[in-house]
């Protein structure tokens, strides 16, 4: 049995924001891009410039913060499907807060779709 990832980015879109015509998700849809990630691939670097925010579809993403000393830091969340990260980066122009890596072991591994700064 495969995923319906179309029905589950509608799902999210309606979620975000509220119950929208289906021209609305295709418009919507357009501006979008599709990006997959394996397990312990990074999604964003803690510190990088932010150009765009993602919207977790499947599989879930770590939360890391930096330590002081090299090698050094600490989990601090857990994000799943539906979140949405990215976002603060983006809209303030300052480097990414965390570091997000795609965590678990879900065989479909990891999706988001990207919003982009226009």
């Amino acid at each position: 049995m495969g995923i319906d990832m179309d029905r589950i980015f509608e799902s999210i879109v309606a979620r975000l924001f509220g119950e929208q015509s289906p021209a609305f998700i295709e418009a919507f849809g357009e501006r979008i891009k599709r990006v997959y990630l394996n397990k312990g691939e990074v999604l964003y670097h803690q510190g990088e410039p932010g150009d765009g925010m993602h919207i977790l579809v499947t599989g879930r993403l770590q939360v890391r913060i930096a330590g002081e000393a090299k090698g050094t830091g600490k989990v601090v969340a857990q994000l799943g499907p539906g979140e949405a990260v990215g976002e603060s980066a983006l809209f303030t122009g300052r480097g990414r807060a965390a570091t997000l890596v795609r965590c678990g072991t879900a065989p479909w591994g990891f999706s988001n779709v990207k919003i982009s700064r226009p």
